[in-house]
């Protein structure tokens, strides 16, 4: 008898995102983005201008390099973005009454 290819367990569960079946579900509400945080807020500023000057066009390696000058920001420096960030989230929340992280988990899974 020839090994199993997927070893004794068996295969390996299919996750929500390659499962069409569940990555496709349709809904009357609408998908809701949280707001960003500061350091997404750094990252969408700063990546363009890090893929020209580095020349790098890798996903994780352009990431590395931002989460490397993200540490290297002082803390006044990084104040800037986190009051960007503040300001979006209250903004979010002003056009968003009542909705949490756990809104389009549960509009994904349980509708």
């Amino acid at each position: 008898m020839l090994p199993s290819v997927y070893g004794a367990a068996g295969p390996a569960p299919q996750s929500a995102a390659m499962n069409p079946k569940k990555r496709n579900r349709t809904t009357d509400l609408p998908y809701i983005k949280r707001p960003m945080n500061a350091f997404m807020i750094f990252r969408g500023e700063q990546r363009k201008k890090v893929i020209e000057d580095l020349n790098i066009r890798d996903s994780a390696a352009v990431n590395a390099v931002l989460g490397k000058m993200w540490r290297s920001l002082s803390k006044e420096e990084q104040a800037v973005f986190y009051e960007k960030a503040r300001v979006e989230k209250e903004l979010h929340s002003q056009q968003h009454p009542g909705w949490s992280a756990t809104y389009n988990y549960k509009l994904q899974f349980f509708n």
